[in-house]
């Protein structure tokens, strides 16, 4: 490839285009927008976000069943506003109408692999724990005859009725409903298709689903460089409501010796990837801070968590529209003064930079 070239030749650009991928092919268009007309290629590239999914390293189920969803302490909506309905006595009526379903907005979320895993699991758990209640979402809250909370969680969460929209640029979404059209026909997974919705969005843009309690990105922002990253996330504010939360899953570089060499040398490589194929980067946690501190200095990284087995770092940013934030309110481009972490099965990543840290940008990085 011709990294060192375009880093030459573009020394200080957050272009996509100024990137070695582009004086190999010797194409002006960045990869993505280049895969946009050719259909076949940005199939495979779909299928193969798929199988990268598979490694057990990348596996969604860690989305489904480790991620503390329904967790009061860090993150998304506890468990009790989930469930909310209006009237806690009706918690046990199954004729009582949900409320508004916990919205998921998979942005970039590719044919919805994801999404399905997510909402596979949650079925599973709304059957395996209806304890008798008419339907797999009837229990609405704590019932009286059930003491132990921990053993709850599941029908207290059941309540509010799931639905994940998955965005994607325009052809993969037409990929998308051909498949989830097949699925729907063999009446294979026919609840979880039903909850899935698709739609073509392009997400520079403003985000068009407003109030929904998760936008959730996964191996998204790292394909962007900052000046792209930025837009990504401001296009999020204007949908933000008083709760929401913006869900990060992808890499973080770790500093020297805070994991085992090999996952510390899997992800420099693959920020070596990101730096020849879109002029991007990997980002550590005071980077990924700082990014969001840059895009609305409200953001506050509520909570980072990183499974056992996992290459990837779950990061949760509270919404700038929440009443409580007001941090540095006045710096849109502040990093925020306040930063909330609970981070679980890692003991290394901290608010503060290591104190010897390998990390350049990949300007300064050399193959």
């Amino acid at each position: 490839m011709q990294t060192a070239n375009a880093i030459l030749q573009y020394p200080d650009s957050e272009e996509p285009e100024h990137c070695g991928w582009n004086i190999q092919t010797r194409t002006s268009e960045p990869i993505f927008r280049a895969l946009a007309g050719m259909p076949d290629r940005a199939s495979l590239f779909a299928q193969a976000m798929i199988w990268h999914a598979q490694e057990p390293g990348f596996s969604p189920r860690y989305l489904a069943e480790v991620f503390p969803w329904e967790s009061t302490s860090t993150l998304l909506p506890p468990v009790r506003e989930i469930s909310a309905i209006g009237d806690p006595d009706d918690t046990c009526d199954p004729t009582t109408p949900h409320s508004k379903p916990f919205t998921i907005v998979d942005v970039g979320g590719g044919l919805g692999h994801i999404s399905r895993a997510l909402l596979a699991h949650y079925l599973s758990l709304s059957e395996a724990d209806r304890h008798g209640h008419g339907t797999q979402e009837s229990c609405l809250g704590q019932c009286e005859h059930e003491t132990d909370p921990r053993e709850n969680l599941a029908v207290r969460r059941r309540h509010r009725p799931v639905q994940c929209i998955v965005q994607d640029a325009a052809q993969v979404v037409s990929q998308a409903l051909s498949t989830a059209q097949a699925q729907t026909a063999s009446n294979a997974n026919d609840m979880v298709e039903s909850r899935i919705e698709f739609q073509a969005h392009d997400f520079f843009h403003e985000q068009p689903v407003k109030g929904a309690d998760v936008y959730f990105l996964r191996l998204v922002l790292h394909d962007w460089s900052d000046k792209y990253a930025l837009q990504i996330l401001r296009a999020l504010i204007p949908a933000l409501e008083s709760g929401a939360k913006v869900v990060v899953n992808d890499r973080v570089v770790p500093g020297r010796h805070e994991v085992h060499y090999l996952v510390e040398r899997e992800t420099r490589d693959h920020d070596m990837y990101m730096l020849a194929f879109q002029n991007a980067r990997e980002r550590a946690l005071e980077d990924w801070t700082a990014l969001f501190g840059a895009a609305d200095a409200r953001f506050v990284l509520s909570a980072a968590h990183r499974p056992a087995g996992l290459w990837e770092l779950f990061m949760i940013f509270s919404s700038p529209h929440q009443q409580e934030i007001e941090i540095g309110a006045t710096q849109s481009n502040a990093i925020p003064r306040e930063l909330h972490l609970n981070i679980k099965h890692t003991s290394h990543y901290t608010s503060t930079p290591p104190s010897d840290p390998i990390r350049h940008s990949p300007k300064d990085q050399t193959c």
